[in-house]
């Protein structure tokens, strides 16, 4: 999957964020781009967020969805929001050292509440898991 050049920036000027803070040492360091309604990025997990033996620790897999929702928020220029509420389901186990694909979108707003969706899946279409989040709205760029 090619992404598109459209980077979305850091929400915060914390560059030790753990899901995309370029900075922290063991952090995911994830980037997203918009496309479309969606954000969009890869991860390719290393030893260091194993679970069992050869698979991506569950926590992880829900950290990529949780990060994936923040800049679908972010997409629609908020400035900060936090989760107040998130349904997982995990579909397939995520192998040490094969590519996820990532990817998010906004499916209702009102004035103070966000709802989203995201989905980790592989290069091939087979989904990994899947979340609904609803969030808080912090503040408004």
């Amino acid at each position: 999957m090619e992404l598109p050049d459209t980077k979305l920036d850091q929400h915060q000027n914390d560059d030790y964020c753990f899901g995309c803070g370029p900075e922290n040492p063991i952090g995911l360091k994830l980037t997203f781009s918009e496309d479309g309604d969606f954000v969009r990025s890869r991860f390719t997990p290393s030893k260091e967020y194993q679970g069992w033996n050869g698979v991506v620790h569950g926590g992880i897999l829900f950290t990529l969805l949780d990060e994936a929702g923040g800049y679908a928020i972010i997409s629609k220029n908020i400035h900060s929001g936090v989760t107040a509420k998130s349904e997982t389901t995990f579909k397939s186990p995520a192998l040490m050292g094969k590519e996820i694909l990532i990817e998010a979108s906004i499916t209702r707003m009102s004035s103070r509440l966000i709802e989203t969706q995201a989905r980790l899946y592989y290069p091939d279409g087979i989904t990994i898991a899947s979340s609904s989040s609803l969030w808080y709205i912090v503040s408004r760029k």
